[in-house]
Order: C-alpha cells, then sequence, then structure tokens
C-alpha cells in the first residue's frame, strides 16, 4: 500500500497540472476570440468598400464567422477556465499543507494522525474538481527523471505525447484557419 504522502503528493502534482491547463485553454481561448473578431470586423470594414472581394457569398461568410464567434465567446464563458484554475489552485496549496503533516505522521509512525490524515484528504478530495487522468500522465511524462514512484509506463508516454502533439495540431489549426480561409476564399 502506498504512503499517504506519496498519494497527496502526486494528486497535488495532477492539480497543479489541470490548473495550468484550465489557464492554457483560457489564455488561447481570449487570444482566439481577440483575433477572430479583429479579422471579422476588418473584413467587414473592407468588405463595405468592395462587397465582392470574397465572392458572391460575401455576406453569408461574414454571418458564418459573427455567429461561430458568439458561439464559441458562450462555449469559452461556460467552461469557465479561470475560475475553475484558481480553485485547483486553491486546493492544490490545501494539499501542500496536508502533505507535510503527512510526512510528519509517516516519520514518526502515528499511525492514528495518518488515518486522521486520510480521511482530512478524502474529505478536501470532494472539495474539488478533479483532474482528468492526461494531467497526472503529463506531469508524470514530463518529470518521469525525478520520480522515485510511480514511473509512467510506455502506454501513458504515448498516451501523453499524443495528447499534447494532437493539443498543439488543434491549436496550429485554430490559429491559422482564419487567415487560410480568407485566402483560399479570396485568391482561389
Amino acid at each position: 500500500m502506498s504512503k499517504l504522502s506519496d498519494n497527496i503528493w502526486f494528486t497535488r502534482k495532477a492539480r497543479i497540472q489541470a490548473s495550468e491547463r484550465l489557464l492554457s485553454n483560457d489564455n488561447h481561448s481570449q487570444i482566439l476570440l481577440i483575433i477572430y473578431s479583429i479579422i471579422n470586423t476588418c473584413l467587414a470594414v473592407i468588405l463595405l468598400k468592395d462587397s465582392s472581394m470574397l465572392g458572391g457569398k460575401t455576406d453569408l461568410a461574414l454571418v458564418i464567422m459573427s455567429i461561430v464567434i458568439l458561439v464559441t465567446s458562450l462555449f469559452v464563458t461556460n467552461k469557465n477556465f479561470k475560475s475553475r484554475a484558481e480553485a485547483l489552485k486553491n486546493h492544490y496549496i490545501e494539499l501542500q499543507n496536508l502533505y507535510f503533516l503527512a510526512l510528519d505522521a509517516e516519520k514518526n509512525e502515528d499511525q492514528e494522525k495518518i488515518n486522521e490524515l486520510r480521511a482530512k484528504y478524502t474529505d478536501l478530495l470532494e472539495l474539488s474538481e478533479n483532474h482528468n487522468t492526461i494531467d497526472d500522465y503529463v506531469f508524470r511524462v514530463f518529470n518521469k527523471s525525478s520520480l522515485t514512484s510511480r514511473k509512467p509506463s510506455k502506454y501513458e508516454i504515448v498516451i501523453t505525447l499524443g495528447y499534447k502533439i494532437a493539443r498543439l495540431l488543434i491549436l496550429i489549426f485554430l490559429y491559422t484557419s482564419p487567415v487560410v480561409t480568407i485566402y483560399m476564399t479570396t485568391f482561389l
């Protein structure tokens, strides 16, 4: 059976990773909404001068882009990335305090205190959103050389690298798609 301090430590690290993921999601979503809005506004102004620049369906293209921006902004708002990241941050700070108490109890072999802390740990877990499994994998894969236990398996490494590559490709697609779309509708 693993030590309570190990459980707390890994949970804390996964929650830190989850908080960072949510902050990254918030950052990218805000930047993308700004970029899409700027492009849409600039196109609307340009198309006032030459309404046929993007072909006969220019008005339809702008309406669709406006709808996409509206739906995306509602989605991002409802996901509440920043508040969730802050809640996870507060949670992993509480876990840090519990971790130090668990280390002391384990060092002193105080089973009664360990049981009390285990109950507090369980209660604390119920107070916060759980991290995703990938958050645990990402932390362990990218810190595997410093781990003394729970080293990632080959499967977890493959899953993590696949996740990171997929995330990067999705971000590249999201950042480049307005420019590619404008280019294709204008020049092809």
